[in-house]
């Protein structure tokens, strides 16, 4: 009988690291804008459909992000692990960070971009104004 218990125990634990990791494929990445309207000669509603879509991306940076934090995997404290158990903890704990840091980068990328360009729009502006007057 003990034998069916911890084939059992086994078993139940297989089906709960699948689980999990078939779950860490339900956090998908969003794509980047592929391109930024070039503040020098862009129109006002260009500038603002490139922020929309910077916007929109951030947005869903951090939906994805939230995503990687509530899926990363949870340690109970009360719980001893093996040796071989730390290490695939810390290895899945690993990739889940890097996952977050890639994101967080990409926004500030992503955000940095556009900013660039909403500079260049402004002081064209700035310069096309006295010419106005």
């Amino acid at each position: 009988m003990p034998s069916r218990i911890r084939l059992l125990a086994a078993t139940t634990g297989l089906v709960v690291l699948l689980s999990g990791a078939a779950a860490g494929a339900t956090c998908l990445a969003p794509t980047a804008p592929g391109t930024f309207p070039d503040g020098t000669t862009a129109t006002l509603e260009e500038m603002k459909a490139g922020a929309a879509a910077v916007k929109e991306f951030i947005a869903q940076s951090d939906v994805y992000i939230d995503c990687l934090n509530s899926e990363a995997p949870k340690v109970d404290p009360k719980k001893s692990l093996s040796d071989k158990e730390k290490a695939d903890l810390s290895a899945q704990l690993a990739a889940a960070r890097k996952k977050v840091d890639i994101a967080e980068d990409d926004k500030k990328s992503v955000g940095a971009k556009m900013n660039e360009q909403i500079r260049a729009f402004k002081a064209k502006q700035a310069a096309a104004a006295p010419a106005q007057n």
